[in-house]
């Protein structure tokens, strides 16, 4: 197994040093986790719940990486992390390589943005922002055995973060260290409209004062007609050297969804771009 896992390892690290890089991550995530807990005792390992098996075999077949940015609470029946299983931890930590957990909000409906969002419940003051990321974490890190599999890179809901909210994630343990962004020409977080400007055009930004590094999400999967024609045209600009693909947990029953992260994945494949997590990257740039 320790062998296994080193050569896995080893493989990985060689795709990531690929000049394009890719990305996939899952938002809205929470109903997995509940039903890996209610199944517990009939599956014999995490692989064996439908979730988790589409991602082992996406890296399996193609290197590929997962994020899922989590929901503490899911708002329906007040179901949360803290009644997650951690049985299967030990299993967690040994694909922390290549599949992660991070801070995406309280639940669906809390806002951390500016009154520029209107929609949701405001939670963007320093207490609430870093209590909300704490408690999320703290019972991430309990589910996976934290570590590498805590993402420090999230996108967070709504893209919604003031300057203070922001800081209190930084802050908190285990902290932030970049966040992702927007797919579209939205203004996201707390920047400026030059701020927004210069992340479309060059797909970061570490100009907010903050020493926050900010990726731009490239394409979301249930908004996309023809991948094929955008990943044509994603390699044809030259300037472009960042894919980070992204849906939502709920669109992952769709075969038509599954079917656009295997294109993805076989077009990076085919040219040599590598996968990896946004904070791996900035690790090896310090």
């Amino acid at each position: 197994m320790a062998q296994e896992k080193e050569e896995k390892t080893a493989g990985q690290e060689k795709a990531e040093k690929g000049k394009r890089k890719i990305h996939f991550s899952i938002d809205d995530f929470f109903t997995a986790f509940i039903d890996l807990t209610e199944n517990r005792k009939e599956y014999s390992s995490l692989f064996e719940q439908p979730v988790f098996a589409f991602f082992k075999r996406l890296h399996q077949d193609y290197q590929a990486v997962f994020s899922c940015f989590c929901f503490y609470e899911e708002g329906k029946d007040g179901r949360n992390l803290a009644q997650v299983t951690d049985v299967f931890r030990e299993e967690f930590q040994e694909n922390s390589d290549w599949l992660r957990f991070g801070f995406h909000g309280l639940n669906s409906g809390a806002n951390y943005g500016s009154t520029r969002f209107q929609t949701g419940e405001c939670r963007a003051d320093y207490r609430q922002a870093g209590a909300d990321y704490e408690k999320t974490v703290k019972e991430l890190e309990r589910i996976t055995g934290g570590g590498r599999c805590i993402d420090r890179v999230p996108r967070i809901h709504f893209y919604a973060g003031t300057a203070e909210a922001c800081r209190a994630w930084m802050d908190a343990s285990c902290g932030i260290r970049g966040l992702i962004s927007a797919e579209d020409d939205r203004i996201a977080y707390f920047h400026t409209e030059e701020q927004s400007r210069t992340l479309r055009q060059q797909d970061r930004l570490d100009t907010t004062g903050l020493g926050l590094t900010f990726f731009r999400t490239k394409v979301r999967l249930e908004n996309t007609e023809d991948i094929a024609a955008f990943l044509e045209d994603f390699g044809r600009q030259e300037k472009m050297e960042e894919l980070l693909v992204f849906t939502h947990e709920p669109f992952l029953e769709e075969e038509r969804i599954r079917q656009m992260f295997r294109s993805c994945a076989a077009f990076a494949r085919e040219r040599d771009w590598g996968f990896g997590f946004p904070e791996d990257w900035l690790e090896r740039e310090d």
